[in-house]
């Protein structure tokens, strides 16, 4: 992932940086001397100490390591440049999908507005038609609109899931209910 490029970026520009620095060894030792001679002599222990402390510094590479270590941080920049890249297109992607499911559940109530208006305008076609003030022809007209209306609404409905979809995709969830919204 982007993240651990940027970890493994930055652990070898730290590892760079790092022989250009003194090297310190530190050692200590101790040493017990048991001398017996077993003629009766006295026996002589000797407690022996020793301690060291070493430093070493390379001084005649240091150009080498001061532009392999500019290398490396041009390298860490590029995998920052590369995951602040991806932040901002998930989020853009995150904000087109939500705005995508917020304009399908605008459609579907617009689509459930118009087909209570079209089942209004067929109701009062077949009652004028009945009465023998209207044609048969106004009623297949308001009939027409109704089913149009419906498929209007069904496509906003499958408009919206889809939308849904998308956007738990690009979240990267998975599972999350699919439910149309209240109207």
């Amino acid at each position: 992932s982007a993240h651990t490029d940027v970890e493994i970026a930055q652990e070898e520009l730290n590892i760079v940086q790092g022989k250009a620095l003194p090297r310190v060894d530190a050692t200590a030792t101790y040493n017990k001397q048991n001398t017996s001679y077993g003629n009766g002599a006295p026996t002589a222990d000797r407690h022996y100490y020793t301690m060291g402390l070493n430093m070493g510094w390379e001084v005649f590479s240091s150009g080498e390591q001061y532009y392999e270590a500019q290398a490396r941080k041009k390298l860490l920049k590029a995998a920052q440049d590369d995951l602040e890249s991806l932040k901002l297109t998930v989020f853009s992607l995150v904000r087109e999908n939500y705005l995508n499911v917020s304009e399908a559940r605008n459609q579907i109530r617009i689509a459930h507005l118009r087909n209570k208006e079209a089942a209004e305008a067929y109701e009062q076609a077949s009652t004028r038609f009945r009465s023998g003030i209207g044609t048969s022809l106004d009623v297949l007209d308001a009939q027409e609109k109704v089913v149009a209306a419906e498929a209007a609404l069904n496509q906003a409905q499958a408009d919206f899931f889809t939308s849904l979809a998308n956007l738990y995709r690009v979240m990267g969830r998975q599972g999350m209910p699919l439910g149309l919204p209240e109207t």
